[in-house]
């Protein structure tokens, strides 16, 4: 990530620990002995709303006829038996580089914590759209549950939400309010067993746990896939390939060509990672080798694409620049500042926010104001670095 590398700092629990534990390790399945509410198990922190909750939402509770009552838990049988449902998830603690996050904890007052549960995709969003939740970059924090996933079940969610999570109830489609440990026991829901992805560093954990009753596990829930998920920032590898090389003028092909493929047949995102490549790679093998033609020739690809990405960013419909917390000024950090394109990886950061600009105006403000040499464009997928005199 270049010079703002020590800005980005990874969570300390996240979807992206989890995935990549589970690639590394086999599943791991854990019992816990249902023996009462005081035999939860042992675990490394108290309970904590931090680990889940980004906001706090009051649900208004109705009393309910003897008449509603059957009615609503007619409707939680169906639920035992979709197939499919969906929850809100945390965007906060999401990974928006993989897709995926944990579902989100909701608070209920009094103490009571609770799931979002919906039967359709539609009554999620438009959950989403009607209580202002974060929609970073147009990607709705809603994940699927599916009855064919033994680790993504609403069954094995609900545990961990009552056994790990502390959560007392859940909510499904903002019509019904259900607790959750009467909920399993209407529908005859043993609690013994409760399945977690472990990380590597959580299964060696587990092992030392051995022999004790009841097992340490994790204080969160598994990861769950964000529902339609696409990262528009992620370069494959075959594309990569096809940029590096456009980086090298084809025989016969004029500059007025290699220009216009810059500008019309490639992303902002590809002309940042071409521009990467050659100042980290190209350039220096050339400086290397002391080969003055070649760069000459990479100097001139450099202009050109630092020109392509300024006009790229001008037409932008947002840019944001990364502040202090506490001043709420431009972080300025070896006489450069860092312009983001997106705000979808707002929460990847470490102690720093985002701030949204008004436009280049600003930036080329706070170049004449802060005497900059560089801005440094995206830093977090990809490192552009943009001299401050060509962002005029």
């Amino acid at each position: 990530m270049g010079i703002f590398s020590n800005l980005f700092k990874k969570k300390e629990t996240t979807t992206e620990d989890v995935q990549k534990g589970k690639n590394e390790s086999t599943e791991k399945e854990e019992k816990i002995e249902s023996q009462g509410e005081n035999n939860n198990p042992t675990l490394n922190e108290e309970p904590s709303s931090e680990n889940n909750v980004t906001e706090e939402k009051q649900v208004p509770v109705q009393e309910q006829t003897p008449t509603q009552e059957i009615d609503i838990w007619e409707r939680a049988k169906n639920l035992i038996e979709a197939e499919e449902l969906y929850v809100l998830l945390s965007i906060s603690k999401a990974n928006m580089l993989e897709g995926f996050s944990f579902p989100y904890i909701g608070n209920l007052g009094e103490g009571k914590l609770t799931l979002y549960l919906f039967s359709t995709l539609d009554l999620a969003k438009q959950f989403v759209l009607g209580s202002d939740y974060e929609v970073l970059d147009g990607v709705y924090p809603i994940g699927k549950l599916e009855k064919k996933d033994q680790f993504s079940t609403l069954i094995n969610t609900l545990i961990i939400a009552k056994k790990i999570m502390n959560v007392s109830h859940f909510d499904i489609d903002g019509v019904a309010s259900y607790d959750i440990a009467e909920f399993l026991e209407k529908n005859e829901i043993k609690e013994y067993q409760v399945k977690i992805h472990l990380t590597n560093q959580e299964a060696e954990q587990a092992k030392a746990s051995n022999g004790q009753n009841p097992p340490q596990l994790p204080r969160r829930f598994n990861p769950i896939r964000i529902t339609n998920f696409h990262n528009r920032f992620a370069i494959p590898e075959e594309r990569r390939k096809e940029l590096s090389d456009s980086l090298f003028v084809k025989e016969g092909q004029t500059r007025e060509e290699c220009l216009n493929t810059y500008v019309n047949g490639q992303t902002l995102t590809e002309n940042c990672f071409m521009l990467t490549i050659l100042f980290l790679s190209f350039m220096p093998q050339a400086e290397k080798a002391k080969n003055e033609t070649d760069l000459k020739y990479f100097a001139g690809i450099r202009h050109m694409l630092s020109m392509v990405i300024w006009m790229k960013l001008k037409a932008e419909k947002k840019l944001y620049t990364l502040v202090d917390p506490q001043t709420k000024k431009p972080i300025i950090h070896n006489e450069s500042m860092c312009v983001l394109y997106t705000d979808r990886f707002k929460y990847i950061q470490g102690n720093c926010e985002y701030k949204e600009l008004n436009g280049c105006e600003e930036i080329k403000q706070h170049i004449a104001e802060n005497n900059l040499k560089s801005v440094v464009v995206d830093g977090i997928t990809t490192t552009a670095v943009l001299d401050a005199n060509l962002c005029v």
